[in-house]
C-alpha cells in the first residue's frame, strides 16, 4: 500500500472523501507518525523483520568511530572481522571504555570502538532500519498490519472532526492483537539480540 492509497482509504472509511475537513496534508502527517510507530512495535515483536547489514568500515587506532547509515533505527549486532569470520563485539558497560576487552558504544551519531589500542580492524553493523517516507512512500508491513495504521489514522480524523474515535481504536487494537500473535509464532524462532534485552527495549 502506498501513502496516497492509504490517504484515499482513510478519507473513504471516515466518509470524508468528498470534503476537506481533514486535509490531505494532515492525514499524510498522521499516517507518517503512525507508520513509524507501528514499525517500531514490529521490531520488538519480530526483530529480524527489518534488519539490514551496513557497509564494512575499516577503523584505526586514531579513527575509532564507525559512521551510522542514514536509515539507522537501532543496533541489532556490531561485528568485527577476525580472519574470515565476523564475530560480535560486546557493548561497553561504562567501565571498559578505555581499558579491557574490545567493546563499543553508540555515541554522538556514531559507534565508538574502544580501547583505541586494539580498535584497528574491519567492522560491520547489523541494524534495524527506520522506514523510508520519501514522496509517495510504500507502507511496508506484513499483510494485515497496514489496517492497524489506517484505523489509527481514521481515529485521528474522527477526533479532528469531533466524532467518536472509539470504534476505530477498538478495530485497530483488535487487528494488532491478532497480528502480533501470528508474528510471534512466525518470528519466535529468531531470538531478540542480547543488546536489546540488556537495554530493556522489549
Amino acid at each position: 500500500m502506498t501513502r496516497d492509497d492509504a490517504v484515499t482509504e482513510i478519507k473513504s472509511s471516515t466518509g470524508h472523501d468528498a470534503d476537506d475537513q481533514a486535509t490531505t496534508a494532515q492525514i499524510q502527517g498522521w499516517l507518517e507518525r503512525e507508520y513509524k510507530r507501528i514499525r517500531r512495535l514490529l521490531i520488538d515483536v519480530a526483530p529480524t523483520l527489518y534488519t539490514a547489514t551496513h557497509t564494512t568500515q575499516v577503523l584505526t587506532s586514531s579513527s575509532t568511530t564507525y559512521t551510522l547509515p542514514s536509515d539507522f533505527e537501532r543496533i541489532r549486532r556490531f561485528e568485527r572481522l577476525f580472519g574470515d569470520t565476523w564475530l560480535p563485539i560486546m557493548t561497553s558497560d561504562g567501565h571498559t571504555i578505555h581499558t579491557g576487552a574490545l567493546n563499543f558504544r553508540e555515541e554522538a551519531g556514531g559507534i565508538q570502538v574502544a580501547p583505541a589500542l586494539v580498535a584497528a580492524g574491519s567492522y560491520r553493523l547489523i541494524y534495524h532500519q527506520i522506514p523510508s517516507v520519501a514522496a509517495n512512500y510504500n507502507i511496508t508491513v506484513p499483510d494485515g498490519v497496514e489496517d492497524v495504521i489506517t484505523e489509527r489514522v481514521c481515529a485521528r480524523v474522527r477526533v479532528r472532526l469531533e466524532e467518536d474515535r472509539a470504534p476505530n481504536f477498538d478495530t485497530a487494537n483488535g487487528i494488532w492483537a491478532e497480528q502480533k500473535a501470528a508474528l510471534k509464532r512466525r518470528y519466535g524462532i529468531h531470538p531478540v539480540p542480547g543488546l536489546v534485552r540488556a537495554r530493556g527495549d522489549t
